[in-house]
């Protein structure tokens, strides 16, 4: 079971949403994150038992914590979140 701070997902919940949120970032450079819950409302290949919603913020959030994904929010009238893949730092030998 993934145990984040105050959340509990089941380990196929939790790698499901994050492997559906990763790849949706590899086939669009950014995504909002209310395309990205339209897409996972559709999608089979996401397991959840309770609020979709819910799980795929929890998700989110750790993704970013981790630094896997990069989040920003974009001003004016929607205030929406751009969610991006984190580029990874080349290594300098």
């Amino acid at each position: 079971m993934y145990s984040g701070a105050t959340t509990h997902l089941p380990v196929d919940v939790y790698e499901s949403i994050s492997d559906f949120i990763i790849s949706k970032l590899k086939e669009n450079e950014e995504i909002s994150f209310s395309n990205l819950l339209d897409d996972a409302l559709k999608s089979e290949s996401i397991k959840f038992e309770q609020n979709l919603g819910w799980c795929l913020l929890q998700v989110k959030h750790d993704l970013e914590a981790r630094g896997v994904i990069r989040i920003k929010m974009k001003r004016g009238f929607s205030n929406s979140q751009s969610i991006r893949l984190k580029r990874k730092k080349r290594s300098i030998i």
